[in-house]
């Protein structure tokens, strides 16, 4: 966090963005009423054919306990290639990448780099969240989709998963432990905690980082920005205004189905 890696690294990002025209700013916490920090965020505009906006969450730093293989750079190289994409199309709904300073890091404060972001944001429109807490290039993705208290509603992980089956991505949702979440029995902070909080429907992903080819990092980067475009695709007509939260999922191995609040409700009646 603030270090010299990470100024080299906003310096290549920002340098990249120029380099492709994307429209970007930067925020910082010289007027932040967090605790300090050297870091940035640097937010990327890309307007769509609707004001509903995808945000892609991406950290720029991690954890120092985790090795340097396990850096997050993934995230960065999915996140760049995702935004040169967007430059050639008009996409069904706008995207906001934010880059993520000061996400993690020891004390309550963190994430600093989400929370800095969600102070003054008021948007007049509705917003899903995908946020991308990948090590490297995983076997499979595991999909988070809660915070004590809360889950991401059912549309967005009905819509999340069918974008992934689309594009063959091997995955899983811990569908207990959505349930732990719902039921506020656990004392487990996870990353999307302050966007559900805030009321914004959000899911994130990280990996399982087993059994990988050589090859593993440049498919992974060519199959989530597909995943990411299919699941753009499955929001023509905007975010629904529903938040469902009584919803079960199961999942065996590549078979999965998901039983929505509606059903939930008449099987408990």
């Amino acid at each position: 966090e603030g270090s010299e890696g990470e100024k080299k690294l906003i310096r290549f990002i920002t340098k990249r963005l120029k380099y492709i025209h994307a429209r970007y700013s930067l925020q910082d916490f010289s007027d932040s009423d967090l605790v300090h920090s050297f870091s940035k965020n640097i937010v990327v505009d890309i307007p769509g054919r609707l004001k509903d906006t995808l945000i892609l969450a991406v950290p720029l730093n991690h954890s120092s306990k985790e090795p340097e293989k396990y850096d997050g750079s993934i995230n960065i190289a999915v996140a760049l290639a995702f935004i040169q994409q967007l430059m050639h199309i008009k996409p069904s709904v706008s995207v906001k990448v934010v880059f993520l300073g000061a996400e993690y890091g020891e004390g309550s404060n963190y994430p600093m780099g989400s929370r800095l972001f969600l102070r003054d944001f008021e948007p007049d429109y509705k917003v899903v969240v995908v946020y991308m807490n990948i090590r490297k290039a995983p076997s499979r993705l595991y999909i988070g989709g809660g915070a004590k208290g809360i889950v991401t509603p059912y549309w967005l992980l009905d819509k999340s998963t069918t974008a992934l089956k689309k594009t063959d991505i091997y995955f899983l949702v811990r569908g207990n432990e959505n349930q732990i979440f719902r039921m506020g029995l656990t004392k487990k902070t996870t990353i999307i905690e302050p966007y559900l909080k805030a009321d914004y429907p959000a899911i994130s992903f990280s990996g399982e980082y087993d059994r990988m080819p050589p090859d593993g990092r440049k498919n992974f980067i060519f199959s989530f920005n597909l995943f990411l475009n299919t699941l753009l695709n499955e929001f023509k007509s905007g975010f629904p205004e529903s938040w469902d939260k009584h919803y079960l999922f199961f999942q065996a191995k590549n078979f999965y189905f998901i039983i929505p609040e509606e059903n939930y409700i008449i099987i408990l009646l």
